[in-house]
């Protein structure tokens, strides 16, 4: 409770501030508060695309039952601003206004920052609808991405076998952290071609599941490989040095991979 002879202190006009000081104010603030910011003032927008904030990276994150969430890399939580999107997107609520409502809000972000999404983050059972939503969302929206990462507990292959399929943009660092079941097949993955192609190590079992094949090596192209757990023999391993001195992909400069033996 406050004390009676404690003066209240008023609201502060911030939007009446000469344009100099404005700026001043915005550029000091955080990522988050800048975006809810932006929610009351085409001015305040205007302004904010004219400071040289501290670039955000975009990630867009598919998580199971769930449509696409994006934010900058600090996380934005919907408030009572971000809810009269509801409203713009014609009062839909769940799942029915899920991936549109989440569409508009990426748009709004990148929009604001002049930033393209960054990042593409993947739950392994994420539903596959879902995934081709947002694939599709992707395809239309840019031609490269910088990084990728599919993660997860990895009991089939269909979601994997199925973003290899949709995706037509471009990404730089495509990243594998998965848990796989005895069960999994080799991933489609049609020709791998990222710059960098990263496994970090799984929960080992052994054996491996055949979840890569040499072909799939040897028809990749790719400047870095790194697969921190493999299913490759020695006669493997072979195949793929021999098939590289002869010419398959010759953009490779770094080739790491780890097998149950190694």
């Amino acid at each position: 409770m406050n004390h009676p002879n404690m003066e209240v202190p008023q609201p502060f006009p911030i939007l009446k501030l000469p344009f100099v000081a404005l700026w001043n104010v915005i550029r000091n603030m955080g990522i988050k508060e800048t975006v809810d910011l932006s929610f009351t003032s085409k001015r305040l927008v205007t302004i904010i695309k004219s400071i040289p904030l501290a670039d955000p990276e975009i990630i867009l994150v598919a998580r199971p039952d769930e449509q696409p969430s994006f934010f900058p890399e600090e996380g934005l939580t919907t408030t009572e601003d971000v809810q009269k999107m509801i409203e713009y997107m014609g009062g839909k609520q769940g799942t029915e206004m899920g991936s549109e409502h989440s569409n508009v809000f990426t748009e709004y972000i990148c929009a604001l920052y002049r930033k393209d999404i960054f990042a593409l983050q993947i739950n392994v059972n994420t539903s596959v609808p879902v995934l081709t939503s947002c694939l599709e969302w992707m395809n239309d929206r840019q031609a490269d991405l910088n990084s990728c990462l599919i993660s997860g507990d990895c009991n089939c292959n269909e979601m994997i076998d199925q973003f290899f399929k949709k995706r037509e943009f471009s990404i730089r660092q495509l990243c594998l952290h998965l848990k796989l079941s005895p069960e999994i097949k080799p991933f489609n993955f049609r020709i791998l071609e990222t710059e960098e192609f990263v496994v970090r190590t799984m929960d080992v079992t052994d054996p491996i599941p055949n979840w890569i094949t040499v072909d799939s090596v040897l028809t990749s192209n790719c400047i870095i490989m790194y697969i921190g757990a493999s299913p490759f023999t020695g006669t493997d391993l072979n195949r793929i040095v021999k098939g590289w001195i002869n010419g398959n992909n010759p953009r490779m400069e770094f080739f790491y991979v780890k097998t149950v033996d190694s």
